[in-house]
């Protein structure tokens, strides 16, 4: 189920951050240069654009401490914390690209959206984040918005953390996973 998955993940980012080498540490539903689905949504507010021209971005669902772990700035507004969960209104952050096409004023935090595949509810922008190439090095950074697993549950998603100078990757990587597993070791990856 959402919330056995939800638990999931909050519990395997608590044990990778415990990791003397890990300074944060966070999951993506996809990894950078992954590409990734697009969903069309609309700014509540703004005059409807035609079906042919509706806004469109890729998503990601994130966990714990993404955008630090990726080294990802938070240019305005904040990062999710762990209020808003499915008991909150839903909220998401955007790219720097999604405001600067959307909202020329700059108030991009705070203006509610509606995503077509979603219409029944309405997520508030919390914050602005730094662009990120997501299907190639030499295309640009599309549109992306990012929702918390709290709010909309991922059944698959990669653990990322940003360790000390001087670590190992593979070793951190065998204690991550071998982390994962000490969660549960039959939620399948």
């Amino acid at each position: 189920t959402g919330t056995a998955q939800q638990r999931y993940f909050e519990e395997v980012i608590t044990r990778v951050r415990g990791m003397p080498e890990v300074l944060v540490a966070g999951a993506v539903s996809q990894t950078p240069l992954q590409g990734g689905g697009t969903n069309t949504f609309r700014v509540e507010g703004q005059p409807e654009p035609p079906a042919s021209s509706r806004h469109e971005a890729t998503m990601r669902g994130v966990a714990g401490d993404y955008f630090a772990a990726m080294g990802i700035s938070v240019h305005e507004g904040r990062a999710f914390n762990a209020d808003d969960d499915s008991e909150s209104p839903p909220v998401i952050m955007v790219s720097s690209a999604i405001a600067r096409r959307l909202f020329s004023d700059g108030r991009a935090v705070g203006s509610p959206v509606r995503f077509y595949a979603f219409p029944e509810s309405a997520w508030t922008i919390i914050g602005v984040v730094g662009d990120v190439k997501t299907a190639s090095l030499d295309a640009p950074a599309p549109p992306t918005s990012y929702y918390t697993h709290l709010q909309a549950a991922e059944n698959r998603m990669s653990i990322v953390a940003r360790a000390r100078t001087g670590t190992d990757p593979t070793v951190l990587v065998g204690a991550m996973r071998a982390a994962a597993n000490g969660v549960d070791p039959t939620m399948p990856r």
